[in-house]
């Protein structure tokens, strides 16, 4: 389970720079100093918000400072400045599987809270229970959707419990309390 980790995703407070070929991220001008509080080492990084498959996710090797850190790869994107989410997730993926050009990485896998596992949009895609999944999306010869899901670490009912043990606070409060910008992949609601 620690190698898992129970944060789907969180926004860092403060704005960060990244820059096209760079493995380095700093905290943007005038923003305050944060990483150490808010980011691992083994942490997946996101510039910008979280939208399923088509986000990039970077592993976090380490962080210098509270104004620094490095990624393991240089980052592909455009250089800018503005928020970034991390989000916990297993320390190392490989490829185990290829389903049609589908191979198992971080990009594809989801922090799924009790909310979600409940929707019936996702029950229809085989996510019945909290915990961590992966989820391909393809269209097959005949153009008709197909979804792989697959539980990688289940979740009890009690995932999303609040830390302190309040009980005054609703169940979907806590380990699991930001929920990824994911809904292309894993609705909140049915709409």
């Amino acid at each position: 389970m620690s190698s898992w980790g129970k944060l789907d995703s969180k926004q860092i407070s403060a704005n960060v720079t990244v820059t096209n070929g760079s493995r380095a991220v700093s905290n943007a001008t005038g923003n305050a100093t944060v990483f150490l509080n808010e980011v691992k080492p083994g942490d997946y990084f996101v510039f910008g918000p979280v939208v399923g498959n088509s986000t990039v996710k970077y592993y976090v090797a380490n962080v210098l400072s509270n104004t620094s850190l490095n990624l393991t790869t240089t980052y592909g994107g455009s250089t800018a400045s503005g928020k970034a989410n991390v989000q916990q997730g297993p320390k190392y993926v490989t490829v185990v599987e290829n389903v049609r050009g589908n191979a198992y990485t971080i990009q594809k896998i989801y922090g799924v809270d009790s909310n979600e596992a409940g929707n019936t949009m996702n029950k229809a895609n085989n996510i019945n229970q909290p915990g961590w999944v992966h989820q391909i999306v393809w269209t097959d010869g005949f153009g008709a959707r197909r979804v792989k899901t697959e539980t990688l670490v289940a979740m009890s009912k009690n995932f999303n419990r609040d830390n302190t043990a309040n009980a005054s606070l609703s169940p979907t409060t806590g380990n699991l309390q930001i929920d990824a910008d994911d809904d292309a992949a894993i609705r909140d609601t049915n709409a």
